[in-house]
């Protein structure tokens, strides 16, 4: 997708500071949005009735190297069916020299889950360096701010970002002074005039990620978003099914719990709750202190059964952007870790394909630090003090979006490589691509009946590899811890698994992308304890891709596995494994895993048999989305357009006329339009004197088309004479040629 032309947006009325043009927006974005977690549809509200703090309590300012901080106390509401009253503390960084004559642009920061106001206080400073108001708050439900922990849905987490909007755009707020120091907007991305509209971007990560898209699919006074390792999709994310995809991580039915990130969560959010008692007594209770009680019902069920109940599995969606990305039309750096079990590569490019395909600006980066661990010296800093490749991007973007600069961030996909040579800053280790997918080849090999993996081609033998199950959950082995990942082998309990080898590798593949794998895997048992039991008879199969050294060792990329829920059929299906960037070394092997169960996950409740079917007629292919170094290109900054270089004037020469031809060169390829004008003299009474005087008749008026440079002819027919050939040679965006005349007698 072209960067939109900053020439083609909508003018704007002349207001202090230079005018700044936004990316066009579709006209009347709702404010609509579902009441998370049980909660009866709504009404919608218009997004001219965009909220302001009922008030704000202002707390001691204390200095900074370049910034001075003031801690607030807001009173927002929030909640559309049924409204609440929430706190939410916050601090405002404000940059030396701002003022109301020297206004600047605002960006807003809040906390990943389990964090609070504290958790951003570096990147704030930072960007508060940088010369931007930064209000840096604790999301609701965290820290010293009120109300519960709604996942950051739309009417809750969106609403209340939306309330501190129009602080920083100047809404007179009871408790404090109007802020007039942040740079103002005329319009909003939907192209209305809005009440106290600033300048102003969000950044966080995780659960500061996602609440980006919740408030500015609220309030088109945002301008920008950097959410950095959060979901599209937080059913898929929870309790994925990898198989048969469908728009990025949908499928028909939810699939296997992940047990650990859960419950490591749904602990966290408890225990937050719990301490945080006394911030709000009158809307946490000891009965589920962190989350709204309907939460703690149906995660309870869950736990049991191994799967969302229907009722969690739509409030997760409802907590999703999948579930309103049409709304969200505001330019957005999406930046996903490659060591990430929790939200993996796949939600960002369902994010980024749907953002592109809407025709909203969107660039796409794969880091390596995830939520399960990679963090690289040089790969970011949030202080933003030194150069590094993630934080450099964060402040292309702003500066663009937020400072009106010339210079514009290029709308492609990056990614971090593990095994290139890297120094300082890590730049050197990351490539680009135009645009997601890179890979410019698929690599495939077909699972063979005999346990191997066989190249595109090669005879492949019948058979149906088995293994099992086992009972209540308990897994059938460790690939990976999913809270902290520690980097052992993979381990499976002998029996629950199967794999399918490659021969030694001939050459380098660079994988980068999604790969995939076509399985039919017989239900076993599961078929008739469906009938009995329903959804909690259903099999799960872990599916994952391993990269075996000539030693023997086995490394996991990324420490990743897809969750398959088996169809009671038996039909074949398309799992989606991990994205991954990772380079299967020349004389390794690839090894695919089809397991029975996976300590990161709730397994089966019942113990069965399973196998994995392969007949040659209809193949069971894997295939590996491969990028080859060549098409490796490095990043790239935030440049200014290119001036087009004007195109060269066409030039007519060699002008040649002859009694029957007419001929003449031409620099390239035009429409040559001529006149060809005889001289004639005539015998004329002036008074009692008979003058002779001469004058040019057209008597020609030829058009000749050159299809490429150089010479053109066009038959003519004239008597003897002295003629006179002007030509003019035309062409669409190029400078039309000088008119060309010449003189020529004809005998």
């Amino acid at each position: 997708m072209q960067h939109p032309r900053r020439s083609s947006r909508p003018a704007r009325r002349p207001r202090a500071g230079a005018a700044r043009p936004r990316p066009a927006r579709t006209a009347g974005l709702a404010l609509a949005g579902l009441v998370l977690l049980g909660a009866a549809l709504p009404g919608t509200a218009a997004a001219a009735d965009l909220p302001v703090p009922l008030d704000v309590v202002e707390g001691p300012t204390t200095a900074g190297d370049g910034y001075t901080v003031r801690s607030l106390t807001f009173r927002v509401r929030v909640g559309d069916a049924v409204p609440q009253t929430c706190a939410v503390e916050a601090e405002l960084y404000r940059p030396a020299g701002a003022s109301a004559a020297a206004p600047v642009p605002a960006v807003m920061t809040t906390n990943g889950f389990g964090g609070d106001v504290s958790s951003q206080r570096v990147s704030s400073a930072g960007f508060a360096r940088k010369g931007y108001a930064v209000l840096n708050y604790s999301g609701l439900g965290w820290g010293r701010s009120g109300c519960k922990i709604t996942l950051d849905d739309r009417e809750h987490d969106g609403r209340a970002a939306s309330a501190l909007v129009s602080y920083l755009g100047g809404a007179r707020v009871p408790g404090a002074a109007p802020v007039d120091f942040v740079r103002r907007d005329a319009t909003a991305h939907d192209g209305a005039t809005r009440p106290a509209d600033p300048r102003v971007g969000m950044v966080g990560g995780s659960y500061g990620g996602q609440v980006q898209f919740a408030a500015a699919a609220v309030d088109p006074r945002i301008d920008a978003l950097i959410p950095v390792i959060t979901w599209n999709d937080l059913r898929y994310a929870l309790a994925p099914n990898d198989a048969d995809l469908r728009g990025g991580v949908q499928s028909d039915s939810v699939g296997s719990l992940k047990t650990l990130w859960s419950v490591g969560f749904f602990t966290l959010g408890l225990v937050d709750g719990a301490e945080g008692l006394s911030v709000d007594p009158a809307q946490r209770t000891l009965l589920c202190p962190g989350f709204p009680t309907e939460l703690c019902a149906a995660a309870a069920t869950t736990v049991v059964e191994g799967y969302p109940t229907a009722g969690l599995a739509s409030m997760l969606r409802r907590a999703s952007v999948a579930d309103y990305v049409a709304d969200v039309r505001v330019p957005t750096l999406l930046v996903q870790g490659q060591q990430d079990s929790l939200f993996n590569l796949r939600e960002s490019v369902a994010t980024y394909d749907a953002l592109k395909a809407q025709g909203t600006p969107v660039k796409l980066m794969w880091r390596n630090e995830g939520h399960s661990g990679g963090r690289l010296a040089g790969e970011g800093d949030q202080s933003l003090r030194t150069g590094a490749p993630v934080t450099d991007a964060w402040q292309d973007w702003f500066a663009h979006w937020l400072k009106d600069d010339p210079e514009v961030p290029s709308l492609d996909f990056s990614y971090y490589r593990s095994w290139a040579p890297r120094t300082g800053d890590q730049t050197g280790a990351w490539a680009r691509s135009s645009s997601f997918p890179a890979a410019t080849r698929s690599t495939r090999f077909d699972l063979s009946g005999d346990g191997t993996l066989q190249p595109e081609g090669s005879v492949v033998r019948a058979g149906e590899p088995a293994f099992g199950t086992t009972a209540l959950g308990l897994p059938t082995g460790y690939t990976t811890f999913s809270l902290s990942q520690l980097g052992f082998a993979p381990v499976d309990v002998a029996g629950t698994s199967t794999a399918f080898v490659s021969a030694p590798l001939g050459e380098d593949l660079d994988v980068v992308g999604l790969p995939s794998v076509r399985l039919r895997i017989t239900p076993g048992l599961s078929g008739a304890t469906d009938a009995v039991l329903g959804d909690p008879g259903r099999a799960f199969a872990y599916v994952r891709l391993e990269d075996v050294g000539p030693d023997g060792t086995a490394r996991l990329p990324a420490e990743q596995i897809a969750s398959v829920r088996v169809p009671a059929d038996g039909r074949a299906t398309t799992v989606g494994l991990p994205g991954i960037v990772h380079r299967f070394a020349k004389g390794h092997r690839l090894r695919l895993v089809v397991a029975g169960g996976d300590l990161a996950h709730r397994g089966n409740l019942v113990p069965t048999p399973l196998s994995v079917r392969v007949d040659p007629r209809d193949p069971s292919p894997l295939r590996l989305p491969v990028v080859p170094v060549a098409d490796q290109a490095p990043i790239v900054r935030a440049a200014a357009p290119a001036k087009a270089a004007r195109p060269a004037r066409l030039r007519v020469s060699r002008t040649t006329l002859t009694r029957r031809r007419l001929s003449l060169r031409v620099s390239a390829p035009a429409r040559v339009r001529t006149t060809i004008a005889r001289r004639e003299v005539r015998r004329v009474r002036v008074g009692r004197t008979v003058v002779r005087r001469a004058a040019w008749r057209i008597v020609r008026r030829p058009t000749l088309r050159a299809r490429k440079a150089g010479t053109v002819r066009r038959s003519v027919r004239l008597p003897a004479g002295r003629y006179r050939v002007a030509a003019r040679a035309t062409a669409t965006g190029v400078p039309s040629s000088r008119t060309v005349r010449v003189v020529r007698t004809l005998r």
